[in-house]
């Protein structure tokens, strides 16, 4: 029943007829009500003030005509998951915040990175471009962000509508390691791949002495089976036959409130040659998840500290470098890239931290990897 409400009553909570302005400070001023929450521990009231970025039942059949029944039954699936994340995400890292520091960047709606979009369904009125909208909440002001995410919106009727998860649109969603909405810690108890069919490895490849890993990603259905397969990369001479193996696996049903739901996961099939031997093997990607700078920097367990570049140090340069890192399972950095910081600086930051060692991060039990950001400051001393 709340779902129902939450479109009857999108339009009051703003206040009839205002509006925002189509920009960043509009986004912002618009998603502070939710984030400005004066009881960020209820987590209804956060939901509550999210309603105001739903699109209305009037829009859907105003756009889509005869089929909105169908079209606004799938966006509020996908706006229900949407408020369950934004207000997770507000609760962790804005609690204890009085006045969280927000930036907002918009940007046109980029390919996605795993498949072809679908199109747009057929609509009576042109349906809106989507923006790419990332939210980030800094450490401080001008500071390293603690935490960002990004969603799909639209502008319609004066103010910003989600339009859908990441960058995908409504009716194509991405749905790779989505939580159960109903578990306290959004803990996924589908989702398992349950004795695949092992794909066979082409004649024609082995003769080639072609080897390497197919990535798949799969749509599985609410009973678990395969409805379709999407080759993200691969030598094509071995991805039909991952593809066709692919269609005949079979899930543990993703579960959301008890109830079964589609899903979706990414697969790694290795083909490998050794010597006249051939062996297919199915590997699970690895997971990687994004926290925050402070939980990282709690894990930290082997700190190198910087040498002060020369140059930089006779040039009397100083400032703040902050970097992107992904720590494996071990607790090693394996990727380090530069987010802002003088280029004099930056070099020196990413040697230094992938020196550092962190404990390994645990989620359900399992090490996984991680992604996350490091602010590093070159200060100078001044000598007397």
């Amino acid at each position: 029943m709340r779902t129902v409400l939450v479109f009857l009553v999108a339009t009051s909570v703003f206040g009839f007829g205002q509006q925002v302005t189509p920009d960043s400070a509009g986004f912002e001023r618009q998603y502070r009500i939710a984030l400005d929450t004066p009881s960020s521990s209820n987590r209804d009231q956060i939901r509550h003030a999210l309603d105001n970025f739903a699109l209305s039942a009037e829009w859907f059949q105003q756009t889509f005509g005869v089929a909105s029944d169908q079209w606004l039954q799938q966006y509020r699936t996908e706006f229900d998951y949407f408020e369950w994340a934004e207000s997770n995400r507000i609760q962790r890292e804005s609690l204890g915040n009085s006045v969280p520091v927000m930036q907002v960047d918009i940007r046109p709606t980029s390919s996605l990175p795993y498949r072809q979009a679908k199109p747009a369904p057929p609509s009576v009125q042109p349906i809106p471009a989507s923006e790419e909208i990332e939210i980030r909440i800094l450490q401080s002001q001008g500071g390293s962000p603690k935490v960002s995410w990004v969603n799909a919106f639209v502008y319609v009727d004066g103010r910003f509508r989600f339009f859908g998860v990441g960058g995908y649109p409504f009716w194509d969603p991405i749905r790779i390691h989505r939580a159960d909405t109903c578990d306290p810690q959004g803990h996924q108890p589908g989702g398992h791949l349950i004795d695949p069919a092992t794909p066979i490895y082409p004649e024609d490849a082995k003769k080639q002495g072609t080897q390497g890993t197919v990535k798949l990603l799969l749509d599985v259905a609410k009973d678990g089976s395969v409805s379709s397969v999407h080759v993200v990369n691969g030598d094509p001479t071995l991805s039909a036959s991952a593809e066709l193996a692919a269609k005949e696996w079979h899930y543990q049903p993703f579960v959301n409130c008890g109830q079964p739901m589609e899903g979706q996961d990414l697969e790694n099939v290795r083909y490998a040659l050794d010597g006249g031997s051939a062996s297919v093997t199915i590997e699970k990607p690895a997971m990687r998840i994004r926290i925050s700078s402070g939980v990282a920097a709690s894990n930290v367990i082997q700190k190198v500290n910087p040498e002060y570049p020369p140059q930089a140090r006779d040039a009397r340069l100083q400032g703040s470098v902050v970097l992107k890192i992904v720590i494996d399972k071990q607790g090693v950095p394996q990727e380090v890239s530069v987010v802002s910081g003088p280029p004099q600086l930056a070099d020196e930051a990413v040697k230094t931290v992938k020196q550092w060692r962190y404990k390994p991060y645990i989620l359900n039990g399992e090490p996984v990897e991680v992604e996350t950001t490091v602010q590093m400051n070159f200060t100078l001393t001044e000598r007397r």
